[in-house]
């Protein structure tokens, strides 16, 4: 028993169909990416030809992502360069992911690396675009679940994963670098002073506080 087939426009091929224990013979194709025409030939019999149309998955077209810093890191929104899935953001960050898909869908979702998935809003006149958010405390994995609008709910294979990492804010820093060390001045004295302060997300204030030996601690100066 023997297949014969052929893909797109080239000529034909043939292969031996192997004998299952049930009694039937089969044949397997790993990868089909062209239409095929088929038949079956035993001895001198031969069956009809018999044709494979293939139909296109769903696709992710475009990609973009919005990062919301939390509230403490001021709240900006900035909008990620195209074709970007990946991201490093503040812990505590919120990300909205937009797509565009290449036909209309039925459903689209983030399928999170824990299992949970986040569905997202479909829009566009032709039901292309689909948006989603979720909040990042932690680093996390995640795909683009597509499933068409077509009568069969093709859904898209093998998506791309992507990864957004969070990353911890860091405790602001203060140097005083005049003097820079301990000193012992007459009363009334006037005491110059150079402080240094930095913040990898930045500062809204920094303020200089005094006190007198175990007294309270006072706030006698404040920038900006």
């Amino acid at each position: 028993m023997r297949i014969e087939y052929r893909l797109g426009g080239m000529g034909w091929s043939a292969a031996t169909m192997q004998l299952r224990n049930d009694g039937q013979f089969v044949h397997g194709f790993d990868a089909v990416w062209h239409p095929m025409s088929y038949r079956i030939r035993a001895g001198r019999n031969v069956s009809p030809v018999y044709q494979v149309t293939l139909r296109q998955r769903p696709r992710v077209r475009r990609v973009r992502l919005t990062v919301t810093e939390p509230a403490y890191a001021g709240g900006e929104s900035k909008q990620l360069p195209e074709q970007r899935g990946d991201a490093t953001v503040l812990a505590g960050s919120t990300v909205r992911v937009n797509i565009q898909a290449d036909r209309a869908l039925a459903t689209a979702s983030l399928s999170l690396d824990d299992g949970s998935q986040v569905p997202m809003a479909i829009s566009g006149p032709n039901r292309r675009d689909a948006s989603g958010e979720l909040r990042v405390d932690h680093d996390v994995r995640y795909t683009i679940a597509l499933t068409d609008a077509t009568a069969e709910h093709l859904t898209n294979a093998k998506p791309t994963q992507y990864t957004l990492s969070a990353s911890a804010d860091q405790v602001p820093m203060a140097l005083v670098t005049m003097p820079g060390r301990d000193l012992v001045l007459p009363l009334d004295a006037t005491l110059p002073l150079k402080i240094e302060a930095e913040d990898d997300i930045g500062l809204s204030a920094v303020t200089l506080e005094v006190r007198r030996t175990e007294g309270d601690w006072t706030e006698i100066q404040r920038w900006p």
